[in-house]
């Protein structure tokens, strides 16, 4: 089974991308949309990307958090910490806000129920005023419960992120010093790997976007430019050089 089997994905139609093989040379090419290959250009466009860039990428990424999170532990943890709840900081404090309010709502409504109920125990009002006001609140209270839980539910996942942080440390660690990627590797790091489709620049140089989906902390942001086919090639080349030399 190649190591990638069912993690990398196309950006646009959500499809796995298909990988190709060399039977002649017995090894793996490439990747490219499966849509594409099997619908054509009017459901998605191929989104290929070389077998030993993307390996070279998901390496190099790999590492660059292993190293980080060895040797700057409690930065790398407020670096995770920044780029997750920075993205959901606003959405969580609007959710606490709303929560307030939907709280104090439902509070009200419980008394206006309850004060109905008691009038028309009372005979204070009648049977029929109570049904034509009665069943309004009620559906009321329904949707404010049901939006509660939402709310709750939505402030719960964002203070699950400390936990999956630090979940995910003892794991990125084991990995400082990997030369290659095995199918445990990815499968115990890798949540999905997402490739867009190529883009050329005016003077004809060609750049890839390929986000990188860790599990329990999901996407990490370094800020960097989309990767350079040249320069991304030619470190594959120099591997490869290198590890020629060392077993000549």
């Amino acid at each position: 089974m190649q190591p990638f089997a069912g993690l990398v994905k196309c950006a646009d139609c959500g499809s796995s991308l298909n990988v190709s093989y060399d039977k002649k040379h017995g090894r793996y090419t490439g990747f490219s949309c499966w849509v594409y290959k099997n619908y054509g250009k009017e459901r998605c466009t191929s989104h290929a990307i070389g077998w030993k860039t993307l390996n070279q990428l998901v390496l190099e990424d790999i590492r660059r958090n292993a190293i980080i999170a060895r040797t700057n532990t409690g930065e790398y943890m407020d670096m995770l910490i920044a780029a997750k709840t920075e993205k959901k900081k606003t959405e969580t404090d609007r959710c606490r806000r709303e929560l307030k309010k939907v709280d104090k709502r439902i509070a009200e409504l419980s008394k206006i129920l309850t004060k109905l109920y008691e009038d028309a125990a009372l005979e204070k009002i009648s049977e029929e005023r109570y049904q034509a006001m009665a069943p309004g609140y009620e559906r009321e209270q329904v949707v404010l419960k049901e939006k509660r839980e939402e709310l709750t539910t939505e402030i719960a996942h964002s203070e699950e992120i400390y936990e999956n942080i630090e979940a995910f440390l003892p794991v990125i660690w084991k990995y400082t010093n990997i030369t290659e990627l095995t199918p445990h590797i990815l499968n115990e790091l890798i949540e999905k790997i997402v490739v867009h489709e190529k883009v050329v620049a005016e003077d004809g140089s060609k750049s890839q976007q390929v986000d990188i989906h860790y599990k329990f902390i999901g996407c990490v942001n370094w800020k960097r430019e989309p990767a350079s086919y040249e320069t991304i090639e030619a470190a594959v080349l120099q591997e490869h050089q290198t590890l020629s030399e060392q077993t000549a």
